[in-house]
C-alpha cells in the first residue's frame, strides 16, 4: 500500500466517521482491515497521524502541529494544522484538515512530475548518446574497411609492378646474352 492509498483511507475515515471526539491524554480510532488498515492517533502533543499498517511498506502520513514539513522514508508531516485542540478531534476539524492534505498531495504530485520529467530527459539523453556511439563505431568500421581495401589494392599494384620489373630485367638480361652469343 502506497502513500496515496493511506491518504485515501484517511479521507474515508474522516468522511465516514461522523462526529468523532477523542479526548484525554491519548486515543486511537482504527478503521479498515488487513493491509489497508489505517489508524488515527491523537496524543497530548496534538499530532494526528494516519499510519499504514502494512508492515512491508511502512508508509506513514503524519499531520502535525509541531511546525515541521518533512517527507522522509515514506513519511509526510504537515505543519499547517495548528488548529488541533489539545486531546480532541472532531469530524469538522478533520474535514478542515482535508484541504491541507489535498494541497500536500498536489505538491507531492508536482515533485513526482518534476522527477519523472527529469528522468525522461536523462533517459532520452542516454538513448541519444548510445545511438551516436553506435553510429561512430559503424563509421569507424566503414573507414577501416575502405582503408584496408585501398591498402590491399595498393599492395597488389606494387606487387604487379615489382613482378613486371623483374620480368623486364630478365628479358633485358636475356637480350644482352643473345647479342653476346651472336657476337661470338
Amino acid at each position: 500500500m502506497g502513500l496515496a492509498d493511506v491518504v485515501n483511507v484517511e479521507r474515508q475515515l474522516i468522511s465516514a466517521g461522523g462526529d468523532t471526539t477523542v479526548s484525554g491524554n491519548a486515543g486511537n480510532v482504527v478503521a479498515g482491515a488487513g493491509s489497508a488498515a489505517a489508524e488515527i492517533k491523537l496524543s497530548t502533543n496534538t499530532t494526528l497521524s494516519v499510519e499504514n499498517k502494512d508492515t512491508t511498506t511502512g508508509n506513514t502520513l503524519a499531520i502535525s502541529s509541531d511546525g515541521t514539513n518533512t517527507m522522509d522514508n515514506g513519511k509526510l508531516q504537515l505543519s499547517a494544522l495548528a488548529a488541533l485542540g489539545e486531546g480532541e478531534l472532531t469530524k469538522a476539524l478533520a474535514d478542515s484538515f482535508q484541504s491541507v492534505v489535498d494541497d500536500a498531495i498536489t505538491v507531492l504530485n508536482g515533485y513526482r512530475g518534476d522527477v519523472g520529467s527529469t528522468q525522461n530527459q536523462v533517459e532520452s539523453a542516454v538513448r541519444n548518446l548510445m545511438t551516436q556511439s553506435t553510429n561512430v563505431k559503424a563509421a569507424e568500421s566503414i573507414i577501416r574497411d575502405v582503408d584496408y581495401a585501398k591498402e590491399s589494392a595498393n599492395f597488389n599494384k606494387q606487387n604487379i609492378i615489382s613482378q613486371a620489373g623483374t620480368y623486364a630485367m630478365s628479358q633485358a638480361n636475356s637480350a644482352a646474352q643473345n647479342v653476346l652469343r651472336l657476337l661470338q
